[in-house]
């Protein structure tokens, strides 16, 4: 049986215990004052900033395929300078639809972008790119644009004034003298009582565009050259022999023909079609990759040489449209 000596001496050593604890405490709580961890001077993290997230959705009609170049859309609000506008992004049209530079399928046509763009007023673009890389932003031309208001709005081709685009031509052979291989060559002149003139009715090329005339013969489409205004010459002259002719857009098919294709040309065939398109001006004379068709004509074997023959206007056909939607 315990004593009551035995109790009081284990009464005191609890406390002589507790207050050895409490001074351990003490001392530690001192001990960090004096010494603090260093990493109270880390700086606490920054929470990320938080930005309105916007979809940008493309309804899109007739807009050229574009394997050799890409296409970017842009947004500029009322108020932003030309210099700040927005760039929802860039893609491709193929048959199977947009796809991204990378090659990834754009589902369901939407862009998603850091920028609340919610019910925006302001106008859209869509510029065309060539893939060189040397190429800079004054040669993406624009080719569609439109406003917007509360965050929709239709996009159309730029230049509405080609759609009633007109003219004609003669298949003749100008370089190799009168009555020699006449329907090997095409001129868009209208022969007149006193000479000759512009065959085609067209407005200047806009900025950063040219026109571009072509023959199709069966499944090779071959350059006629290209040119700026109706009334000065092409700018190729391949297939033509050094001679004499008119200062308008035309080509003689006589000389170094292309792989698989016998000159002289006979174009008053069923198989032969003319054409004179738009295209951006970054793209070099002979490419068909791109281009938007404003004037064709299909001839035949009655197609007589030296008389006009009338182009069909197909612009308004072939001009891309489409229309932005804009939503949070």
């Amino acid at each position: 049986m315990a004593t009551k000596d035995t109790n009081k001496h284990n009464f005191l050593g609890a406390i002589a215990g507790l207050g050895v604890i409490a001074i351990l405490i003490i001392a530690g709580v001192y001990f960090l004052d004096i010494f603090p961890s260093d990493t109270s001077d880390e700086t606490a993290p920054t929470p990320t900033e938080y930005k309105e997230q916007t979809r940008v959705s493309l309804v899109l009609d007739r807009l050229p395929l574009s394997s050799d170049n890409y296409y970017e859309i842009w947004i500029q609000p009322n108020g932003i300078n030309d210099t700040d506008k927005i760039s929802v992004g860039t893609f491709r049209v193929t048959e199977d639809g947009l796809y991204s530079l990378d090659g990834e399928p754009i589902i369901n046509n939407e862009f998603l972008i850091q920028e609340d763009l919610g019910d925006v007023d302001g106008m859209m673009y869509v510029t065309v790119h060539a893939n060189d890389a040397s190429e800079t932003d004054s040669d993406s031309p624009v080719i569609m644009e439109g406003q917007l208001q509360q965050g929709i709005g239709a996009i159309e081709f730029f230049q509405s004034d080609l759609e009633n685009v007109s003219g004609e031509f003669i298949l003749a052979t100008p370089s190799d003298g009168p009555n020699t291989n006449e329907t090997s060559g095409v001129w868009f002149v209208t022969v007149t009582d006193t000479g000759e003139v512009a065959g085609l009715t067209i407005p200047m090329a806009p900025e950063g565009w040219i026109y571009e005339a072509w023959v199709k013969s069966g499944t090779q489409l071959l350059s006629i050259g290209q040119f700026r205004s109706d009334d000065e010459a092409d700018t190729f002259s391949g297939y033509t022999p050094e001679a004499t002719v008119p200062a308008f857009p035309g080509e003689d098919f006589l000389i170094n023909p292309p792989l698989d294709v016998e000159f002289p040309l006979e174009l008053a065939q069923s198989n032969t079609e003319v054409l004179v398109t738009l295209e951006p001006e970054f793209k070099s004379v002979g490419d068909p990759t791109f281009g938007i068709t404003l004037l064709n004509a299909s001839l035949s074997e009655t197609s007589p040489a030296g008389e006009a023959i009338q182009l069909v206007t197909v612009a308004k056909d072939n001009m891309p449209s489409g229309l932005v939607i804009i939503r949070r």
